[in-house]
């Protein structure tokens, strides 16, 4: 009896070990493949799709770095999405120290308001939006991505970090107040330092979304020199006829800073996630 629940055991995790290894490779590839892509030739690519690299090769990044302006580009995504997410995470622990710790009349309804503003898709406002942004002549401007990234990262925002309000102690606002420290003061001071878990948890994702956005990018900023990474490496494929190995270097560095940004910020992001599931 004992024999059988052992070899069961055994079978379950060694099931379980498969599974976990498969996905794991089914992860990894992408990575690998793009990498791996990205040193060839495309002579090379095209004899050897899957493999190794058999000689690593620097002119494909050398080629996107400096011959398709790629720094400017990239000034271009950092610009957008550093803004962005700055103000927009802002406003929403703004909106969310109100729904947390605050009453006032029509909350619930504003907060649960949330809800159906995030199942909106972006594609249906590209027409309003952009007759609006034309008629206040902000057409290739940064000023009209920005305004709709923030405008589409604060509903989920707002909802995510007012999870995280019931952390804070009541008594310890009241404190505060008894001192003769303002809602703002509060704010600064008190709750933005407690919220650092979720800030940075809302951060990354939506820094994330907004590096990789495609479409408000290419719809709203239209000359060449404000161009983002992304729809800079979208043209790459149309110019090149199919360079794999090019758009491949390019797609290695829009990936880059996503990666630094998740590697240093992966404490307060993790702890945020673990911190919002308790709740």
């Amino acid at each position: 009896m004992n024999d059988s629940y052992k070899v069961k055991r055994l079978i379950v995790a060694a099931v379980i070990v498969l599974v976990l290894v498969i996905l794991t490779v089914v992860d990894i590839f992408p990575m690998y493949y793009m990498i791996s892509s990205s040193f060839k030739t495309r002579t090379e690519y095209l004899s050897n799709i899957i493999g190794f690299p058999k000689t690593f090769i620097l002119d494909n990044y050398k080629k996107v770095l400096f011959d398709f302006n790629f720094p400017l580009m990239f000034f271009n995504s950092l610009l957008l999405t550093g803004v962005s997410v700055f103000i927009g995470i802002y406003l929403s622990a703004l909106a969310a120290f109100a729904f947390g710790k605050m009453k006032f009349r029509g909350r619930n309804f504003l907060f649960n308001l949330m809800i159906p503003l995030m199942s909106i898709p972006a594609i249906v406002m590209f027409l309003p939006l952009f007759l609006m942004m034309k008629r206040v002549n902000l057409i290739d401007q940064y000023p009209a991505p920005i305004i709709i990234y923030v405008g589409l990262i604060i509903p989920f925002s707002v909802f995510m970090i007012t999870s995280f309000m019931d952390s804070i102690p009541n008594e310890l606002l009241e404190a505060a107040r008894i001192d003769g420290c303002s809602n703002i003061g509060i704010f600064h001071r008190i709750v933005l330092p407690l919220l650092s878990p979720a800030l940075s948890t809302a951060a990354i994702v939506n820094g994330m979304w907004i590096w990789n956005e495609l479409l408000i990018a290419f719809i709203f900023l239209q000359s060449e020199g404000k161009k983002t990474l992304v729809v800079k490496l979208t043209t790459l494929q149309g110019l090149y006829d199919m360079n794999i190995p090019l758009v491949m270097a390019g797609a290695t560095i829009v990936s880059i800073p996503i990666i630094i940004a998740y590697i240093i910020s992966q404490r307060w992001f993790i702890r945020g996630l673990i911190q919002g599931s308790i709740k």
